[in-house]
């Protein structure tokens, strides 16, 4: 029982010390934002190990849910962008995918995410969740600062989410059949963020 307990301290602490890693990390993009052109945290990225380092961040709460999550990733070449812009916005997703899940009650919970090339020199990462869903009327201020329909939400997420995106010189779709039928996000990105801005 000891030893359980224990391991589960050990579990936690380790996914505290991701969060806070990366919330430096966020910290540091946001200042850096302030100072410099969009154009100078491009760097050489794979999106497959940034799609690692997003489920890892959030792999913990998921799994203490019981929430199975399920990856599929086409082989994708390196992309010109900002790593910490681009997991900023899969953690989001993620993160919301998971309070979906929790928030509608039923016998399967699941996230897939996955990765492909898509047309005019673009590649997709998707989440789709089992959860709750969005409602139609809902679509209309999905991404507006300040519109959530979380109880303790502040609806900052999605809207930085649209704004990030659009730095990285891409967008995001989000699709829903409503209530009951889940959800599905899409973050579009250029092959070379330097010649998209």
């Amino acid at each position: 029982m000891l030893s359980e307990e224990t391991e589960q301290i050990s579990t936690d602490f380790e996914e505290i010390k991701q969060h806070v890693t990366h919330m430096k990390e966020l910290i540091r993009v946001q200042q850096d934002l302030l100072k410099r052109k969009k154009s100078e945290n491009t760097e050489t990225v794979e999106l497959e190990q940034i799609v690692n380092e997003a489920v890892q961040i959030t792999k913990g709460s998921i799994t203490r849910h019981q929430i199975d999550l399920i990856i599929h990733s086409e082989p994708l070449n390196p992309i010109e962008s900002d790593r910490h812009k681009i997991l900023q916005i899969l953690v989001n997703f993620i993160s919301n995918a998971k309070q979906a899940c929790e928030a509608y009650e039923q016998s399967e919970r699941k996230i897939f995410v996955r990765c492909w090339s898509s047309k005019e020199s673009k590649v997709c990462i998707e989440i789709e969740d089992t959860g709750i869903g969005i409602a139609e009327k809902d679509f209309l201020n999905l991404f507006s600062h300040g519109f959530t329909t979380k109880i303790d939400g502040h609806g900052f997420g999605l809207h930085s989410c649209k704004r990030l995106a659009s730095e990285l010189g891409g967008y995001i779709e989000a699709e829903s059949n409503g209530i009951g039928s889940g959800a599905r996000f899409r973050l579009f990105l250029p092959t070379n963020l330097a010649e998209s801005i």
